[in-house]
């Protein structure tokens, strides 16, 4: 759940900026982030923003936003990953809006190219130090195409290291459902740090 909280905060930062606006519901003229491509079916931990909402209106009503809860609990998230704390400036307004188009425009995709990736980062003034999937996992739907059928060749991606592949076709089946989950970073997978990257830098090693 840690790094569904981030990835939460993340995907409502890329769209409007710290708004909550992924967090607006349908209605006449409103049409959800929750929709959106990047965001449909993968969004978890709404129940937990939901719970946390509820507990701080009890305590403290009309007073702290849905934003400023989002953007605290992706940094309890972080931090309880065991990445160093950092004090969090608050008095974020919540969004009466949402943009589904801009949704699906600005979130990258897990298909984008390191110059389209790079590129949308910028574009949030992001730089090339700041990153994603630093701890979390993906479903096997989104790379089990690398471990049987690359590029339509009829075998697995060839710049995959061998001792990796079979760890990942026992976790991800060929014709399986898609659904499993593998880490991110094999070596250190709940925890916040930069293991991710130097595995990806060793990794033609």
């Amino acid at each position: 759940m840690l790094a569904s909280l981030v990835r939460f905060h993340f995907h409502d930062y890329f769209v409007q900026g710290c708004d909550a606006s992924v967090l607006v519901n349908n209605t006449a003229t409103i049409v959800s982030e929750q929709q959106a491509f990047p965001n449909n079916n993968s969004l978890r931990g709404l129940d937990v923003i939901n719970k946390i909402k509820t507990a701080v209106e009890s305590a403290c009503p009309n007073t702290v936003s849905c934003a400023d809860i989002l953007t605290l609990a992706a940094q309890a998230s972080s931090v309880l990953a065991q990445c160093p704390s950092w004090t969090v400036p608050l008095g974020r307004r919540d969004s009466l809006t949402a943009n589904q188009t801009l949704a699906n425009q600005n979130l990258p995709a897990p298909f984008d190219a390191l110059d389209k990736l790079k590129s949308a980062f910028v574009a949030q003034g992001l730089n090339t130090t700041s990153g994603a999937h630093t701890f979390g996992r993906a479903h096997c739907s989104l790379f089990v195409s690398r471990l049987y059928n690359f590029s339509n060749i009829g075998s697995p991606d060839p710049t995959l290291n061998t001792t990796y592949l079979q760890q990942l076709r026992k976790i991800c089946p060929n014709g399986g459902p898609g659904t499993n989950l593998s880490n991110f970073n094999p070596t250190t997978p709940d925890k916040f740090d930069k293991n991710y990257y130097s595995n990806l830098q060793g990794c033609n090693d």
